[in-house]
């Protein structure tokens, strides 16, 4: 489990989803000769169908961005050191 499916649970169906996106173009993109690969280009997007690279796009926007994660973790921190000087104790997870 990643640190974004434990503080965004009802995240991961979307981060599944992307991980077996990924790993159908990883496989594609195994398959193909070196020669279509280097044409073609290397990364795994390009050897999605259009309606995959769709799906991918808006399964990532449903994703928080990287600011308000950051955010999310500024307020974790401010509340457990705020906690540890009322002597409170704090779980690991925050």
């Amino acid at each position: 489990m990643t640190l974004l499916e434990i503080h965004h649970p009802e995240l991961t169906p979307v981060v599944t989803r992307i991980d077996q996106l990924s790993a159908i173009a990883d496989e594609r993109k195994r398959l193909a000769s070196d020669e279509f690969v280097g044409l073609y280009g290397g990364a795994g997007i390009a050897f999605l169908t259009r309606e995959e690279q769709n799906e991918l796009h808006e399964l990532k926007l449903q994703l928080p961005t990287y600011a308000q994660l950051r955010s999310e973790a500024k307020a974790r921190l401010m509340q457990r050191v705020s906690s540890s000087r009322r002597g409170m104790k704090t779980t690991a997870a925050g």
